[in-house]
This record gives structure tokens, C-alpha cells and sequence, in this order.
């Protein structure tokens, strides 16, 4: 349910918006850099849930590093969609 939930978020933010690389004062495109920083994660299996934690998998996986994007309503359509729903409470 979990991947679902995300998978229909992500999909929305998509259909909504346009992201596109940002741009600086002078109009230039800021290139987002190539570097990266690695982070230790560890997977834990419903099999081993109730296990040591030592049973559980330990991946290290590189993630991008913190960069500068735009992000834009599509459409005025999509810009008036995404106002609508500011103000429900969930």
C-alpha cells in the first residue's frame, strides 16, 4: 500500500507541475552538480522483523546531493487545482 500511495503522490506532482532546472538572475540554466553523498541503509525483512537487528541487510546507496530546481504550476488550470486543495483539512 505504501509503494501505491507514493506511486499516486509522485504521479500527481508530475501532472501538476512543471520541473525543469533552475535558473539564475541573469537567466542562465544552474547545472545541478554530478557529486553525491553516500548513506548507509538497512533493509529488515518481515521474516527477521521480530529477529536481531544484525540479521537485517546493510546497503550503502549514493544519493545526489541537495540542488536548485523550478518548480511550476503546468497550467493556470493546474495552478487553480492546486490552490482548491490548500485550504482542505485531511
Amino acid at each position: 500500500m505504501a509503494f501505491s500511495t507514493l506511486w499516486v503522490a509522485i504521479a500527481s506532482l508530475v501532472a501538476a507541475f512543471d520541473i525543469n532546472k533552475a535558473v539564475d538572475k541573469n537567466g542562465e540554466v544552474i547545472e545541478p552538480s554530478q557529486e553525491t553523498s553516500s548513506t548507509l541503509v538497512a533493509y529488515v525483512s518481515d521474516a527477521i522483523f521480530w529477529s536481531k537487528v544484525s540479521d537485517c541487510q546493510r546497503v550503502i546507496h549514493s544519493i545526489p546531493l541537495p540542488f536548485q530546481c523550478s518548480v511550476k504550476p503546468r497550467s493556470a488550470q493546474a495552478e487553480a487545482l492546486i490552490y482548491g486543495t490548500a485550504n482542505l483539512e485531511y
